[in-house]
């Protein structure tokens, strides 16, 4: 790990035990080395710190390409191993980026909703996730997050934020070898199983921390 990495880590944590009435939960369910994508909901921009600051390994985010047309954004995106990706269709050329991350072992965050939720509540998750799920090899770790969308505030008035790092989910247990491989339509609909496999994962924890439903659509 990097020591600014290592130090960015340090003052995030700072900042949300400071901030937030903090739970981190799951630990123990992350691998220590190898290939990992990590599948969060999606509450606020405070989500990718919060992940990356408990997160014990470097790691780095599948981000939407809007956030690197900043200069001093895109610097940053580009320090914390972020990839951007055009979600106006299927970039093929983030793929191989994420498929070449994943390869050397490293661990990506990926926000299935593909948009931050405003009221907690679940959103509908895209394809995205599924593709690249079926495109690496790697290990899938869910993960909620509940109370980002909140201000941080003094103590008094603080807000609870749980971070809940979930178990693996078996690659066996994806529909990664579903039939119509071969055509766009079949691709796609592989991707959206995938996808949905995943967040029945993440839609159980969130039901399990309190959560009140799921919303029809952005």
């Amino acid at each position: 790990m990097r020591l600014s990495y290592r130090f960015t880590a340090f003052f995030l944590r700072l900042f949300f035990r400071t901030f937030y009435r903090l739970e981190v939960r799951g630990l123990e369910q992350i691998p220590a080395t190898g290939s990992l994508i990590l599948a969060a909901n999606h509450q606020s921009n405070l989500d990718p710190p919060l992940i990356g600051a408990f997160f014990p390994r470097e790691m780095g985010f599948v981000a939407k390409k809007q956030l690197f047309d900043h200069p001093i954004m895109s610097r940053l995106m580009h320090h914390f191993n972020s990839i951007p990706l055009d979600r106006s269709g299927v970039d093929l050329k983030a793929i191989r980026t994420i498929r070449k991350r994943l390869s050397q072992g490293q661990a990506l965050v990926v926000f299935p909703e593909g948009t931050r939720s405003r009221d907690g509540q679940l959103g509908q998750p895209r394809a995205g996730l599924g593709l690249i799920v079926a495109a690496a090899e790697a290990e899938v770790l869910p993960i909620l997050v509940q109370g980002s969308r909140h201000r941080p505030a003094l103590p008094g008035f603080r807000r609870s934020l749980l971070l809940h790092f979930g178990t693996l989910v078996p690659r066996h247990e994806l529909p990664l070898d579903a039939s119509g491989d071969g055509d766009g339509k079949g691709r796609q609909a592989r991707a959206e199983a995938v996808t949905q496999a995943i967040f029945q994962h993440i839609k159980a924890m969130h039901a399990a921390a309190g959560g009140t439903g799921e919303r029809a659509s952005h």
